[in-house]
């Protein structure tokens, strides 16, 4: 199988479905290619720039056409529906010669109506610049008051590729996924009976000394794992003992460990069994409808712990 996994959440649960040695990681992102060289994981990696005007975009769209064409009769996994134009558009090629597997890990977002678009010339411009380029059925989704993305709505994905229903896809194989995990803590030297502390640098919020100071009180060994994209969001945060960054913390996280984090998305994961925490009330928030939309989120997790 491939999984193509611009961030951890498709490769995580690429590694719940199928053994390590029979998966193929198709990545442009270097905290994966990374991750899977340590492991001994197979990766196809390639290189990406940020496509700014037309020609830009057109060199990147005959660079993953290049890509596409190096797989057939293949059967594919992706898992998000939004920021990620030209993965969108290599997943539709592959689909021309592959089995295409859609299964959404991402947040759900707010899809803007058409108006919306129609009112800002900027917004429209771009759709119909993406939207000619790709000829994929994009559509505008709110990321915050200021910010836009786009992207394919998850239910036009499903309906595409209905077989994301299939139990191959979506039924975790825990026997499967213990032999995953057992091959990665065999070289992690993580207590069990510990706190893991997830990072998300501080992009949308800021991580307050307090916050610190109440790990510190805790009277356990704590660990932080550090975002792969992100500087630590305090430099406090290096006082504590430090994970490997580019290891999915699925694949380290036991029954007794407690994670603490604030929106990270294994926090959402319903398929980890452990003891979750958030301190989403404790972070000072750059962005109130960010803070909003995640704290309604959160709020469905019925395993998690809003502090």
């Amino acid at each position: 199988m491939i999984v193509y996994a611009p961030s951890y959440a498709g490769l995580v649960h690429a590694l719940k479905i199928v053994n390590s040695e029979e998966l193929l990681v198709l990545t442009s992102n270097v905290s994966i290619k990374n991750f899977c060289e340590k492991y001994e994981i197979k990766c196809d990696y390639f290189d990406r720039f940020v496509a700014e005007t037309r020609k830009d975009y057109i060199k990147q769209l005959d660079n993953v056409k290049l890509i596409a064409k190096k797989y057939k009769n293949e059967e594919v996994l992706f898992c998000f529906y939004s920021r990620d134009i030209f993965g969108l558009y290599l997943i539709y090629l592959l689909d021309k010669k592959n089995k295409i597997y859609f299964y959404n890990k991402d947040f759900i977002y707010e899809e803007l109506g058409k108006w919306r678009v129609l009112n800002n010339l900027k917004y429209l411009k771009d759709l119909v610049l993406l939207k000619s380029l790709t000829k994929l059925p994009l559509t505008l989704f709110k990321l915050n008051d200021k910010q836009v993305f786009f992207g394919i709505s998850p239910k036009k994905l499903e309906s595409r590729f209905k077989s994301s229903k299939h139990n191959y896809i979506s039924v975790i194989k825990n026997e499967i996924f213990k032999n995953n995990q057992n091959k990665i803590l065999s070289k992690v030297d993580l207590d069990s009976n510990s706190i893991i502390f997830v990072d998300q640098g501080n992009s949308i919020f800021e991580v307050p000394d307090s916050i610190i100071e109440e790990l510190k009180s805790m009277n356990k060994k704590v660990f932080v794992k550090q975002h792969p994209n992100f500087s630590i969001s305090n430099n406090r945060l290096n006082e504590f003992l430090q994970l490997d960054k580019s290891i999915p913390l699925e694949l380290i996280v036991t029954n007794e460990l407690t994670l603490i984090g604030i929106t990270s998305t294994i926090l959402f994961d319903e398929d980890l069994v452990c003891h979750k925490k958030s301190f989403i009330n404790k972070v000072i928030w750059k962005d109130e409808t960010n803070k909003i939309n995640l704290i309604s989120q959160l709020k469905k997790v019925e395993s998690v712990q809003i502090i």
